[in-house]
């Protein structure tokens, strides 16, 4: 196929991008739509169709604008605000198993455990079932925890986690800093 001939490029449902529930919706969408304009902006008479029903979102004003800058701006203010990175450190702890009930009760005694941790600044999202809360039957519950002083928590989730007793069959996976909350 030869792409270099492409002058016409489209997005469709552009709204759907921030309907993924993750902090890096809005710069996962920016970055395509820039990626994208610059690909085809190289090209003679080319452009690109956008379909959104809202047309006020901070992400295709800025690139409507071509200012970076601005949503850059505005990305910050609202991580500040949520408590998100770079404000915060980010520990997504997903618990799965085959069965179920015992995934979300694991999730629960977990989440009773971490509340009670002291003398650190956290805050706890959840417990809820995973956005993709059924991967190969396994069924997946997850926690968000935001704090600001990782290398404190971090010690003592591990001993909570480390000392922990688990349904049989159900694991516990901890990412520092996810990539993805999914």
């Amino acid at each position: 196929m030869d792409f270099d001939n492409i002058t016409l490029a489209g997005v469709p449902d552009f709204d759907s991008m921030f309907q993924i529930p993750d902090f890096h919706s809005s710069e996962r969408a920016c970055h395509a739509l820039y990626s994208l304009i610059s690909w085809v902006s190289n090209r003679k008479g080319s452009r690109v169709f956008i379909q959104t029903f809202n047309t006020s979102n901070f992400v295709l004003e800025s690139f409507v604008n071509s200012s970076y800058d601005d949503f850059y701006r505005q990305e910050l203010e609202n991580r500040r605000e949520l408590f998100y990175p770079p404000f915060s450190n980010i520990i997504n702890i997903i618990v799965s198993g085959r069965d179920p009930e015992a995934a979300r009760e694991d999730i629960y005694r977990l989440h009773c455990e971490i509340s009670k941790i002291g003398s650190v600044e956290f805050f706890l999202l959840g417990p809820s079932p995973a956005p993709y809360y059924k991967i190969n039957l396994f069924y997946r519950w997850h926690i968000i925890i935001k704090t600001s002083d990782i290398m404190r928590f971090n010690v003592r989730l591990f001993k909570i986690i480390r000392n922990f007793k688990k349904n049989e069959g159900s694991k516990i996976i901890t990412d520092v800093d996810p990539v993805w909350i999914l």
